[in-house]
């Protein structure tokens, strides 16, 4: 055999060895496929059949119950007694009990209806009538078929044992025939069965058999439910054919695949009852099963088939083209580079990496080399400008995605796109990485020029930055230090707002105590209870100007002092309103987040303090008025009535009510009440008509002599009393 058909044999043998496996796979699927089918409609069925027989076993036990019930019936046994002494049957009590059947209702879809039987005469109780002729009876309700009325008797009274499932069979005419199975239920419970009568409770089998329904048996299937003796309770059918009675022992007896008489062989699932040791069983032609086993064989056929011609298609394609693998590859890498930079540019700001020897790798592998000596990190926020006739849409912060792009994109012009790399942090804020040659020697000049070109480009879209910058570092994989630097330079951005450019040597390194000594604390919470806003003012600016300007303190120094600051201005405000009164003033003043913030809002704050305080006292002022001059109407006539009497009645300073009291009523309290007697005294005149001598009406008044009161009148009416008196009379 020569070298080509050596390698002929050996490429046709294992050839044929690839054709091998699909075939024994096909094989063994095949074999699989038929067990777990046949398990699966059998294990379906016994569930379904387990339903039925749970469903059926309610039922029936709800039947028994209502049988028990109808036996202890005190009205049902004494008609049983009559009927068993020989006694004609009363009428009356015959009434009576089919009453009580009336409110007896048969709520189980089950149960068709009852029928009470007595022993020794005629007498059959239905639930809605009775009837005196047993005979007469059977052939309108009964009518078994092929059964006389003798032969029912037998039955009925020989056969039929308590607590029996006795089938009926066809009951009824052509018109109303019925397939039924009764419950017999004797009684009296416990009495000798020659001396007990019979209930029969009727149970329709269409109901059962809407259960049996639901089990899946194809065309020439069944399922069959047996009695604990075997005996046929109902059967159902996929091609209503009648099966015979030893193909029910097989059914019995037999394992998951029993054969028939006919020489068929069937799948059997099977659930028993607890309840009345009924066997529920479902037989499908296995032939029914294995037609879909074949169908699925012949897909499998065709799939192994197609496998083998497209795979001998696809090995001529791979030998032909070895290489496009490692292209897609390639291009595959070259899609994900983006995604793996970005990656690697986390892990050196967060200084993940070990070692040099490592970095060194990654940045082969990515391409990320530089030619720069220096570097820094630096992390960039963003935020949207305070709108105004110059700038155009708010970019920022409708779409904070494209923010970050306009930020990216302006940087990387301003700043060299080779000589930066970016990280998204989320949020409104951008890391970088920018690098630097070593005659670059003023670090902070050349990223403030950076910011200031892209902050030019950026202000049409609305957008402001602000840049921390960590200190300059020789090697890549320190990194992560110099961006640590920038996040706590960037953290100090809230004490220097005003600057877009910060560097880690600007901030504090040491903590240098702030300045707010006790006198100047005393002094503001004194300014603020008396309600000086200018004093108040003036004492934060001067304790902002000596720790912001003059002193270079640390976050944390800064931190304590807002806190110290907040509390004052709290305590302050405090006292000048009710709690209620100050709640949302005192909001903003919690949540300044610098001095300069706190300095604004609390001038704010106590000045709307200011006009809150003044409408409650002129509102407390004007009530304390409204109930003197109440008070003054009720006592202006007593003797000695004054404005020292009225001032000690509401417990105040008779001055301060002399000043209230002048600038809400507009006079003073002497002419009001003055006034208020002539008004008074006038009204008394014109009443009396002449007969109340005008001496009677001072003291009435109020005076104490005729002579005071004839002047006061003449000050304010122009005239005297008599005068007055005679005008009104004519």
């Amino acid at each position: 055999m020569n070298t080509d058909q050596r390698v002929f044999t050996r490429f046709m043998l294992s050839y044929l060895f690839v054709f091998l496996i699909p075939i024994v796979i096909g094989y063994i699927m095949y074999e699989r496929t038929i067990s777990t089918l046949s398990e699966d409609a059998r294990q379906n069925n016994v569930a379904m059949l387990e339903q039925s027989r749970d469903i059926v076993d309610a039922r029936l036990s709800e039947i028994l119950l209502q049988g028990q019930q109808l036996a202890i019936n005190a009205k049902n046994l004494s008609l049983h007694k009559a009927a068993v002494s020989g006694k004609k049957t009363p009428v009356y009590p015959v009434w009576d009990f089919l009453y009580d059947l009336s409110q007896f209702q048969i709520t189980n879809p089950f149960a068709s209806d009852f029928y009470v039987f007595y022993k020794g005469n005629q007498l059959i109780v239905t639930s809605d009538t009775s009837y005196i002729n047993a005979e007469f009876f059977y052939k309108e309700h009964i009518a078994y078929t092929g059964v006389t009325y003798d032969q029912w008797q037998k039955r009925l009274w020989n056969d039929m044992e308590n607590g029996q499932y006795v089938p009926l069979g066809t009951v009824g005419n052509k018109n109303n025939a019925r397939e039924l199975l009764a419950y017999v239920q004797s009684f009296p419970l416990g009495a000798a069965k020659q001396h007990q009568s019979k209930i029969l409770l009727l149970i329709e089998l269409k109901q059962v058999q809407g259960l049996l329904n639901k089990v899946s048996i194809g065309d020439d299937g069944f399922v069959v439910i047996l009695d604990r003796e075997g005996t046929p309770v109902t059967v159902l059918s996929g091609n209503s054919r009648t099966l015979p009675t030893e193909d029910f022992e097989q059914l019995l007896t037999g394992g998951k695949r029993v054969q028939t008489s006919e020489g068929s062989e069937l799948i059997v699932s099977r659930a028993v009852s607890r309840y009345n040791g009924w066997n529920y069983i479902s037989a499908v032609p296995a032939s029914s099963v294995y037609a879909k086993v074949n169908y699925i064989r012949e897909i499998i056929s065709v799939f192994i088939i197609l496998v083998l011609l497209v795979g001998l298609f696809v090995i001529y394609i791979l030998a032909r083209k070895t290489s496009r693998p490692l292209r897609e590859m390639k291009r595959e890498l070259e899609e994900q580079r983006p995604y793996l930079q970005t990656a690697f540019i986390r892990r050196l700001l967060y200084g993940e990496f070990r070692n040099e020897s490592e970095l060194a790798q990654e940045q082969l592998r990515l391409h990320m080399n530089v030619d720069c000596s220096d570097f820094a990190a630096a992390l960039i926020s963003f935020y949207p400008e305070e709108p105004n006739e110059n700038t155009g849409n708010d970019v920022s912060l409708e779409s904070p995605d494209v923010a970050r792009v306009l930020v990216k994109k302006e940087w990387s012009k301003a700043g060299g796109d080779d000589r930066v790399w970016f990280y998204d942090m989320g949020d409104n804020k951008i890391g970088l990485i920018t690098f630097y040659d070593r005659e670059e020697t003023d670090l902070q000049m050349r990223i403030q020029e950076t910011t200031d070109a892209v902050l030019q480009q950026l202000s049409p879209y609305g957008i402001y930055i602000q840049v921390a910058v960590g200190s300059l570092r020789r090697k890549v994989i320190d990194a992560g230090s110099s961006f640590d630097e920038a996040r706590q330079a960037a953290d100090y951005f809230r004490y220097k707002p005003e600057q877009s450019v910060l560097c880690y040597h600007e901030i504090p390194k040491e903590d240098q105590m702030f300045y707010y000594p006790i006198d100047l604390e005393i002094r503001l919470i004194s300014a603020m209870k008396s309600g000086d806003a200018d004093t108040a003012t003036a004492l934060l600016h001067t304790v902002y100007d000596e720790n912001q300007k003059r002193r270079s303190l640390s976050a944390s120094m800064l931190e304590q002092l807002l806190f110290s600051l907040k509390v004052t201005v709290l305590r302050g405000l405090n006292s000048l309103l009710p709690e209620e009164q100050s709640v949302d003033l005192l909001e903003p003043i919690r949540n300044a987040v610098s001095i300069q913030s706190l300095v604004a809002d609390t001038k704010t704050a106590m000045r709307s303090g200011f006009n809150r305080l003044d409408e409650l006292r002129q509102n407390d002022r004007h009530e304390l008025i409204e109930r003197v001059l109440e008070s003054l109407h009720r006592q202006y006539n007593k003797e000695g009535m004054n404005l020292d009497h009225l001032a000690a009645e509401f417990k105040v300073v008779s001055s301060s009510l002399y000043t209230l009291f002048r600038e809400q009523v507009g006079t003073t309290f002497a002419d009001y009440l003055e006034k208020y007697r002539i008004r008074e005294a006038c009204k008394r005149i014109e009443s009396s008509q002449g007969g109340v001598a005008i001496k009677d009406i001072a003291y009435a008044v109020g005076y104490n002599n005729d002579h005071t009161f004839r002047r006061a009148f003449k000050r304010v009416m122009g005239m005297l009393p008599s005068d007055y008196a005679l005008i009104t009379r004519n």
